[in-house]
Order: structure tokens, then C-alpha cells, then sequence
């Protein structure tokens, strides 16, 4: 593994009256755009069914790589209907690197 690799863990829901299906498909349009940046290494997610949480991992190569995809995304218009479903209020963003 590369040192310098850093691990986004993204925690959030969807807002209200979102169903499985809507949220699994705004979850793929996200992986989509994810896997076309630069920098990409790898991606999972998780579904917590009990309370409908969602966490997306995402490996990147470098910490430049994880800040430049989520400027991106910001802006991305294929993105803009997947984040007016997700809880903003709710959603955590963080950012890891390996210290052992």
C-alpha cells in the first residue's frame, strides 16, 4: 500500500421519502463519477438497512487526488439531483492516511 494513499469515508442518508431503489441508483451515479477521476483507486459502500445510513469508502491515490474529486463534484451537474436527495445537514466527509 502506498504511504501517501488516503481513505474518504463519506457517512450520510437520504432525506425522507427516499426509497432503497432511488437511494441504490444515486448511490451508483456517484460511484460512476468516483471511478472517472483521476487519482481512483477503489471504492465500496455500505447500507446500514436498520436506519438507512449509507457509508461510501473511497481509496485515492494521494490527498490532492481526494480534494480535487470532491471540488468536482461540487460542480458536477450529473451530480446535482443525487445530492438534492442526500441529507447535507447529515453527511460527514473525512479523510484518512495510514499513520501504521
Amino acid at each position: 500500500m502506498n504511504d501517501k494513499q488516503v481513505h474518504e469515508i463519506a457517512l450520510l442518508r437520504f432525506i425522507s421519502g427516499v426509497d432503497a431503489a432511488d437511494q441504490r441508483a444515486g448511490m451508483e451515479t456517484l460511484g460512476d463519477f468516483i471511478r472517472a477521476q483521476p487519482g481512483h483507486v477503489s471504492r465500496s459502500m455500505y447500507r446500514d438497512e436498520a436506519n438507512g445510513w449509507w457509508i461510501d469508502h473511497v481509496a485515492w491515490e494521494d490527498a490532492e487526488a481526494a480534494e480535487r474529486a470532491m471540488r468536482r463534484s461540487q460542480d458536477a451537474p450529473e451530480l446535482a439531483g443525487v445530492f438534492a436527495l442526500i441529507d447535507l445537514d447529515f453527511l460527514r466527509i473525512s479523510h484518512y492516511q495510514r499513520v501504521s
